[in-house]
């Protein structure tokens, strides 16, 4: 998430920010005063140069258009254009206008509306015998399984490709609106999916661990004829004409794709205050839907702890995948950077984007990382390092850990039953053998190294949409102000920046010839409220999350417990580039003694 504030700082003066949120400091004091007090001057948009994008994919559906578009405001104001004030506030629910759910490629039946929002909603028809909440005798437990143990029925014929995934297209449909977590669902796709796995895995062909196994990637990945919104208004319609990588990775692995996962707006690269800055609307947690899921996977994270998917692949520029997963209380992996290719996704900052996978364990990750990690020749950035993911059972006293320390009492939000939660995690690695002490990283301003990459990847990448107007119909009204950027930020600011990040690295790189990972809690509070001012509500206080992103070095996120409204607490592990094998390790011997991955939410039907 990127907060908009001062764009005139002098350069590398943002605050650090915490996992998940990506503090831009954008707009005049004036600006921030009117915004405050719930009026933003709308002069229209600057004139910046055209996006930037990984590969062209056949990018279809979104008309270039010229200068400012009149809008309806959310109080029903024009947004820009005329120099007018709107107010800013939130709106109540239902009161934006009637917008039709997007389908998927090849899906048939009625469009269903709903008030103000996208929900994704699909209809199958009634079979016999068929229970609510189920399909072919197929009900929660099962849906509640690893992608591993999913796969292993699948593969020995006691689970139907076809059934399983009708069964989890059904539960979408009756939990799925009320997160908000799919931007479209796509039950043709997914059928004719589960049905070559089902006669080819029939055949005695095993594609691998994955083949049969249903998951949702995030609306920012390219699918072939599939709409790929990437959470905005200004991209809703927008369809390619090839797959990710990613995608194509996992189609070649046989997994099935049950639609496109609920994301925050353009990733939150342009900034967001709510976590109503999506098309979908807000990420609901499944664990108390009054509660967000994080983001910028919204739907990612949702989706996993809900039982509606599989598996689900996420992505992180600073903090997407590890804050879902601990808001959402699953286990989430952030690979090294290069480690997976990200051709075919958005680009939100070309330095700093990963992607990765969003499970319910370790276990999980590991295999699917195995499934899309490697070279690419569509993406430069692609790391040719070997994909060593083997499980090695390493001698866990032998592995030096270094433990961050937080003092959560002067800490402003922090919450003490989440110190408690990651106290009882750092007790269960001890016991695994772990030999954990207190360090201090390098004194860098790794912070604001971080942010001013950011500042300056993020306006290039979608300085398009500022040049047409079509910024201005985004959800957030911090949106819009983040060319304001420029003013401040020049080309000797981001090549500083450039140049500190490859000092940041030596330095983390002495840091690594000491320790083997860094343990460290994610959040130090639960999920805030959907309706909250995230500037507001957030504690800040990630020490290694700058550190981390501007490196490109690995962590997995991992469930710990629970904390106020028995809302789940979640810590990371990070370690050295590439040795997202020890982090698996790690994980998963503490999953074999914990239990925490294995919570499920009360959903309500």
């Amino acid at each position: 998430m990127i907060i908009g504030r001062d764009a005139r700082a002098k350069p590398f003066s943002p605050r650090p920010s915490g996992p998940g949120v990506k503090v831009l400091r954008s707009t005049s004091p004036r600006t921030q005063r009117r915004l405050e007090h719930g009026r933003a001057e709308q002069n229209g948009p600057s004139s910046i140069r055209s996006a930037t994008r990984r590969w062209s994919g056949g990018r279809r559906g979104c008309p270039a258009r010229r200068g400012p578009r009149r809008e309806t405001a959310r109080g029903g104001a024009s947004r820009h254009g005329t120099g007018a004030s709107t107010p800013h506030r939130r709106h109540p629910e239902g009161a934006r206008g009637t917008e039709e759910v997007g389908r998927g490629h090849g899906e048939s039946g009625p469009r269903v509306q709903a008030p103000g929002r996208e929900p994704a909603r699909i209809d199958l028809p009634c079979r016999p015998g068929r229970e609510e909440g189920t399909v072919s005798g197929i009900g929660e437990d099962v849906l509640y399984l690893s992608a591993t143990e999913l796969g292993e029925r699948v593969h020995s014929r006691r689970l139907s490709p076809v059934e399983l995934t009708e069964a989890y297209l059904d539960r979408i449909q009756r939990f799925g609106p009320k997160l908000n977590a799919f931007a479209t669902v796509t039950p043709e796709v997914a059928l004719t999916q589960a049905r070559e796995a089902e006669r080819e895995i029939g055949s005695g062909r095993i594609r691998g661990p994955l083949h049969g196994v249903p998951y949702g990637a995030k609306d920012l990945l390219a699918t072939a004829g599939i709409r790929t919104t990437w959470g905005a208004t200004p991209t809703r319609d927008q369809m390619f004409d090839r797959d990710a990588t990613v995608v194509r990775k996992l189609r070649d692995a046989g997994a099935i794709l049950l639609g496109k996962l609920a994301m925050v707006e353009f990733a939150g690269c342009l900034g967001y205050r709510y976590a109503d800055a999506s098309l979908q609307g807000p990420g609901r947690n499944p664990w108390n839907p009054d509660r967000w899921t994080g983001g910028s996977s919204s739907g990612s994270g949702a989706a996993v702890s809900a039982g509606l998917t599989g598996f689900a692949i996420g992505t992180e520029t600073w903090g997407s995948i590890l804050c879902p997963s601990a808001f959402c209380g699953v286990t989430g992996l952030r690979p090294t950077y290069g480690r997976v290719s990200r051709a075919g996704g958005m680009v939100g900052s070309w330095s700093l984007d990963k992607i990765g996978p969003i499970a319910r364990s370790a276990s999980d990750c590991r295999t699917i990382l195995q499934a899309i990690a490697g070279a690419d020749p569509d993406d430069p950035s692609a790391s040719t390092e070997p994909v060593r993911l083997g499980r090695e059972r390493p001698d866990f006293s032998r592995i030096r850990a270094a433990l961050i320390p937080i003092d959560f009492a002067k800490t402003k939000g922090a919450e003490p039953e989440v110190k408690d939660a990651f106290d009882g995690a750092v007790r269960d690695l001890e016991a695994m053998g772990l030999q954990i002490e207190e360090a201090a990283l390098p004194e860098f301003p790794a912070s604001e190294v971080a942010t001013t990459i950011l500042y300056a990847e993020a306006l290039s990448t979608f300085e398009n949409f500022f040049s047409d107007g079509s910024v201005w119909t985004l959800r957030d009204a911090y949106a819009p102000y983040q060319n304001d950027v420029t003013r401040s930020l020049t080309g000797a600011d981001y090549v500083k920046a450039s140049r500190m990040r490859t000092e940041l690295q030596r330095l983390m790189a002495e840091f690594y010839a000491k320790y083997d990972v860094i343990v460290t809690p994610n959040f130090l509070s639960v999920a805030p409220r959907v309706d909250e001012d995230l500037t507001k509500t957030l504690p800040y206080a990630d020490p290694v999350g700058a550190v981390g992103n501007a490196c490109g070095l690995p962590a997995i996120a991992l469930p710990c417990g629970f904390g106020k409204g028995h809302m789940p607490a979640g810590f990371q592990i990070m370690g050295s580039p590439f040795e997202e094998g020890l982090l698996l390790d790690l994980g998963e011997a503490y999953q074999t003694r914990t239990n925490h991955h294995r919570e499920r939410p009360p959903l309500a039907t």
